[in-house]
């Protein structure tokens, strides 16, 4: 009886790894990083690229790069992108944060989301083309 129990907790559990190995997997790339001068390129173009500032409001009032829009990280959801960003899931939207970690999380949030033009600029300190501070103009 007791090898019989064995057996079968032994086959249950072989019958569970099979069909989770054989659900399919979906890969999400992972975002581009993007340099400064890149992306002050791309923004520059006057194509329709966004740039998200990641971080927190009291770190976007003390200090942004000009002509971001705020999205903390951990409010990125599909629809505050969709509000943000808009429905065009094909429109290249650059990321950054203070250092790059919350930058990266959210560049892969936003392309888990569906975003498929997704350049994660990293850390503000590296952006050596100035910032501006103060609260934002409403549009």
């Amino acid at each position: 009886m007791k090898k019989l129990i064995v057996f079968l907790m032994a086959a249950t559990i072989m019958a569970g790894l099979v069909q989770v190995q054989a659900q399919p997997q979906v890969q999400v790339a992972k975002p581009a990083l993007v340099s400064p001068k890149a992306a002050r390129d791309i923004l520059a173009s006057g194509k329709d690229a966004l740039l998200i500032d990641v971080r927190t409001l009291e770190e976007f009032v003390a200090g942004r790069i000009a002509g971001s829009v705020l999205l903390p990280y951990d409010q990125i959801t599909a629809a505050s992108a969709a509000a943000v960003v808009g429905p065009n899931k094909d429109r290249t939207v650059i990321v950054y944060c203070r250092t790059g970690r919350r930058s990266e999380i959210a560049a892969a949030t936003l392309a888990s989301l569906g975003y498929r033009k997704v350049l994660d600029l990293g850390g503000i300190g590296a952006w050596p083309y100035g910032t501006v501070s103060g609260q934002p103009k409403k549009p």
